[in-house]
């Protein structure tokens, strides 16, 4: 056998013993050290640092499972082989405890022991080897402008270079405590490191591969990350990777965007100059062609948003302008004239239709749009908008199409805590689409209750239905299924898109089910918007059905959540400024509490006025934020009460007790 290159701490307190066993080992490996006891046992073992201690179990002062025991606390992975003149099983317990590689007895059977030295004497040398590799792998890491890691299959940081944790703004103590690569990925990517994992585990490279960073203080940069699996006895064991900051890249592909900009911007000019000249004008209308390309090619959903709404707009601007000079026609009867003017005003509502949905989608888009939730009986809303419904059924008038309303209990009352206008919208939007799409048969709405105080919503019709390929395209922006030539093709694909947007916005999710001339059925849910009887049964004796409330509010969202507080419990009267509330007071006598929303140029006088026509009549401030010093005197004077937002319910509830009893 070779000699290996590693050293050993032989500790026996019989002198003959340790001088047989050292010849021995040496004919095995490089270095051997010796001691007779414990305690010389750890000096040596701390000044000279073996691989392997070979030690007697009995000796004077420290015996060896105590000094294992000591050393395997400063190094935990030290190979030791106990060697022991007794064959005591609980010196062979406490040895197995201690951890030690192996135990044998003497007289030692030099056989197994040159087998043993041997065999933990390769795996040393192993690990040595691998250490060495890994340090010169962290080395080359060290050099690279990149940024480097490795992880396990779940995604965990193995290993970091200095580059990544420096970029990342992570120090080496968070990389110990746990850290994942999802956590260096913004939300919208996080999924990609699945992704990633998925593709190296078919043995397959991830290239080019473009993803948005997010470092531990929220900023976010973009990168171009490799991947490739870490192979372990011939198994997936994890992945290694590069990143490559992109941000210079993208911040000169802008710069150059911006110069094909004004590069197509002088071809334009040259061309409009040029165009009387007809060998220019060949020219220029290549040069066209190509910015054409150029211009659809970055801009393509703009040409498909701006030809949907140019066809949408000039259809009813042409009828407007068409029946508006029919109008002008001499002779025409009453008749004739009020059917002139349906048409008229069926196209203008069309016309603000189209605007509303294109305003609507860009506040969507721009995240603008703002909610307002209340808690509100459903099942009183859903009743609430069947009429509104049945006039959109109404312009269905060549169809028979029933409405149908289907509710599990229209008894009940059904609290839950939502935007009444949105979800107002959401089903104003489905019941429109299935009125179009549907010649005979029925169109339903309603809501089944699931778990966790989930809502599953539904608009269910007999219609043409929707095939398998364009299910989850309609969601998209401006994308239509193609329909039969008899079916007139309206909007402008928005409507879908829209709604999809708002009930994400109120955390929730639709789907729809359906097959060509079966019919659809849109399924839209909200999880945890259902509000127990426990959280608004409690105060339902406080009620002043004989007592009327006039509230001066010019902001129509905020009277719609008083009046959800107060509904059912006070006569409401609801005017959108102080000067109309003043005239409303002259002939109302009746008025017994007023709420006024403050504004920063209010006319105090003009609360004395509303005194002055309704004596009695209590007068509270609602106030955009609390008021201090000379302010708050000023008010106290004015008003008979203030209230600070938040506008909570059981406010308002104490400010009606206090006043009306």
């Amino acid at each position: 056998m070779s000699i290996l290159n590693i050293s050993v701490l032989l500790v026996e307190d019989d002198r003959l013993s340790l001088m047989v066993y050292s010849e021995f080992i040496k004919k095995m490996v490089s270095d051997v050290y010796t001691a007779s006891d414990g305690l010389e046992g750890i000096s040596v073992y701390r000044k000279q640092k073996p691989d392997i201690i070979i030690t007697d179990i009995r000796m004077p002062g420290l015996d060896g499972l105590e000094m294992i025991r000591k050393i395997k606390a400063e190094n935990p992975y030290v190979k030791v082989i106990m060697i022991s003149g007794h064959s005591e099983v609980e010196y062979l317990i406490q040895s197995i405890d201690l951890g030690v590689d192996a135990y044998l007895l003497k007289p030692v059977d030099n056989k197994k022991l040159e087998e043993k030295v041997e065999e933990l004497g390769k795996n040393i040398l192993l690990s040595k080897k691998v250490a060495e590799t890994e340090k010169k792998f962290r080395d080359f890491a060290a050099l690279l402008p990149q940024i480097v890691f490795e992880a396990d299959l779940n995604g965990k940081l193995t290993f970091v270079n200095e580059l990544a944790l420096k970029k990342f703004r992570y120090s080496k103590k968070e990389l110990a405590n746990g850290l994942y690569l999802q956590d260096m990925l913004a939300e919208k990517h996080q999924k990609k490191a699945s992704n990633i994992q998925s593709v190296i585990k078919g043995s397959r490279a991830f290239q080019e591969q473009e993803v948005t960073c997010k470092t531990r203080k929220g900023e976010l940069f973009p990168a171009l990350i490799y991947t490739s699996g870490i192979m372990e006895d011939g198994k997936l064991a994890g992945v290694r990777g590069v990143m490559v900051d992109i941000t210079s890249r993208k911040r000169m592909m802008e710069e150059l965007q911006s110069l094909n900009l004004e590069l197509e911007e002088k071809v334009a000019q040259r061309t409009r100059r040029l165009s009387n000249e007809i060998k220019e004008k060949e020219i220029a209308e290549k040069e066209l062609i190509k910015a054409k390309e150029k211009a659809e090619e970055s801009d393509q959903m703009k040409g498909v948003f701006l030809g949907n709404v140019s066809h949408e707009i000039q259809t009813p601007i042409k009828a407007i302008i068409s029946f508006s000079k029919l109008l002008q026609s001499p002779g025409l009867d009453d008749t004739r004239r009020s059917e002139l003017i349906s048409i008229i005003e069926s196209n203008s509502n069309a016309l603000l239709n189209l605007t509303n949905d294109i305003l609507e989608f860009t506040r969507l888009q721009s995240k603008t749009v703002k909610l307002f939730l209340i808690m509100f009986d459903l099942n009183l809303f859903l009743k609430e908008l069947f009429p509104v419904f049945e006039t959109l059924k109404r312009k269905q008038a060549d169809k028979d199409i029933e409405l149908k309303l289907d509710i599990p209990d229209e008894n009940q009352v059904l609290m839950i805590k939502s935007d009444p206008s949105r979800l107002r919208q959401i089903f104003t939007n489905l019941i429109s689409n299935a009125f179009k799409f549907t010649h005979e048969g029925y169109v339903k709405y309603g809501y089944r209750l699931g778990k966790g105080n989930t809502i599953r919503f539904f608009v269910e019709d007999t219609g043409l239905g929707i095939s398998k390929t364009y299910q989850k395209k309609i969601f998209e922006r401006f994308i239509q299924e193609p329909k039969p030539l008899n079916v007139k093709k309206e909007g402008t694909g928005l409507g879908l898109p829209i709604t999809q947007s708002l009930i994400s916005k109120l955390k929730g999710r639709i789907w729809v089910e359906s097959g060509l001339g079966n019919g659809s059925t849109f399924y839209f849910e909200f999880p945890g918007i259902l509000i127990g009887e426990e959280d608004h049964g409690q105060d339902n004796e406080m009620s002043w059905e004989d007592c009327q409330m006039l509230i001066i509010e010019d902001e129509i969202k905020e009277y719609i959540r008083l009046e959800e507080m107060l509904k059912n419990r006070i006569q409401l009267h609801y005017l959108n400024n102080i000067e109309q509330a003043v005239e409303y007071c002259s002939s109302n006598k009746k008025i017994d509490i007023c709420f006024y929303r403050m504004k920063k140029k209010t006319d105090l006088n003009l609360i004395d006025n509303i005194r002055l026509y309704s004596p009695g009549i209590k007068v509270v401030a609602l106030l955009d934020k609390k008021s201090e010093g000379a302010e708050k005197k000023r008010l106290k004077n004015r008003f008979d009460n203030v209230i600070s937002k938040p506008f909570r319910k059981d406010k308002i509830m104490r400010v009606l007790k206090s006043h009306l009893g």
